[in-house]
């Protein structure tokens, strides 16, 4: 199960398709606060969260380290379709995470989404 953090609902729909289509179960959320109440209150273990990184409320770095605090087992790739200088306004990006770039290919995804999975 993969769940895709993301408050545009075109690229959240365009990354669940790529992401069913590549053979993964996925589930949306609309910011980093609905994705924490689907981990913590309903349930949901993903193998994989794919964050934006610039959300309102909660941003997806802030979602990061919450999720590697408490729920190391859940691997992390994000995203963003902004400049690193913007990104940094939001926290510092750790080069530990796996990021991509948006806009990305189907090709990217799949293979970004793989790589992460696979590391350690």
């Amino acid at each position: 199960m993969i769940l895709v953090v993301e408050d545009d609902p075109s690229i959240a729909d365009l990354a669940g398709k790529i992401i069913h289509k590549i053979g993964y179960e996925v589930s949306s959320a609309d910011s980093a606060d609905r994705a924490m109440v689907m981990i913590e209150n309903e349930g949901l273990r993903p193998r994989l969260v794919i964050s934006d990184v610039v959300m309102p409320g909660l941003s997806g770095l802030e979602l990061a380290a919450i999720l590697r605090f408490k729920h190391p087992e859940i691997k992390i790739l994000l995203m963003s379709g902004y400049t690193e200088n913007v990104i940094t306004k939001h926290g510092e990006l750790d080069p530990n995470l796996p990021f991509i770039q948006k806009p990305f290919t189907r090709a990217e995804l799949a293979d970004k989404i793989r790589a992460t999975l696979e590391a350690e």
